[in-house]
């Protein structure tokens, strides 16, 4: 018994709080997060650190320019999802292999996720 109400008990904490992983820093609709490698997403911290000291960005088409700005090597790839699209940024000088992922899909997976884990 003791056991499935500490199960049921971190099943409402996830659906509480899951959706609102990555909103401290930018709750808007168009905000940006990363793939991350177990096909989540996580927050823009591991990129920002390596990108200090450039002008604060808050896209994949903020940071691609300031970084051009700065005559440095970078190559983009596009596609498109629903609703929207993702965005791969290589830059090789800084280490940055990444994949832009747009907050409404990341929310729309952890959506998914849950309503499987719970059937």
């Amino acid at each position: 018994m003791t056991r499935r109400r500490g199960r049921m008990l971190g099943m409402i904490a996830a659906v509480l709080l899951v959706p609102t992983l990555g909103m401290t820093a930018d709750i808007s609709p168009n905000a940006w997060m990363l793939a991350a490698p177990d096909g989540g997403c996580t927050d823009l911290s591991v990129i920002r650190q390596k990108t200090r000291g450039l002008a604060t960005w808050n896209s994949p088409e903020e940071l691609v320019n300031t970084l051009r700005t700065r005559d440095e090597n970078v190559s983009t790839l596009t596609a498109k999802v629903e609703p929207g699209y993702v965005v791969k940024v290589v830059v090789p000088g800084r280490d940055i292999d990444v994949v832009f992922v747009p907050f409404t899909v990341c929310r729309a997976m952890w959506q998914e996720k849950l309503q499987r884990s719970t059937r």
